[in-house]
């Protein structure tokens, strides 16, 4: 997905980086939970948390949303800041049980 992000839409990513300052339009994932939410085969057990500063966050969660990969929501947002944290769930996770 962060390639098709990133060649069709021209979002980067990268590792969140605590003592780095964020770059505005970059897709920022937290090391531990790309490797623990996911289990020795693969799967996802767990929501995977994005950091994204910009102006352009609905876009990119309508955009995330349609490739059908993951079901993406706004956990957090700072209108102020445009940063929002970003929850991406499993595909098969549907939004009534995200609410639960």
């Amino acid at each position: 997905m962060l390639n098709l992000l990133e060649s069709e839409h021209g979002y980067r990513s990268r590792l969140f980086n605590e003592n780095e300052e964020p770059i505005v339009d970059v897709i920022y994932l937290l090391q531990d939970h790309i490797e623990y939410c996911f289990n020795e085969h693969g799967k996802q057990i767990a929501p995977v948390s994005m950091l994204f500063e910009s102006e352009n966050v609905l876009s990119l969660i309508d955009i995330i949303n349609k490739t059908g990969l993951f079901f993406a929501e706004v956990k957090e947002f700072n209108e102020t800041k445009q940063q929002a944290h970003i929850l991406l769930h499993p595909n098969d996770t549907s939004p009534d049980e995200v609410a639960a």
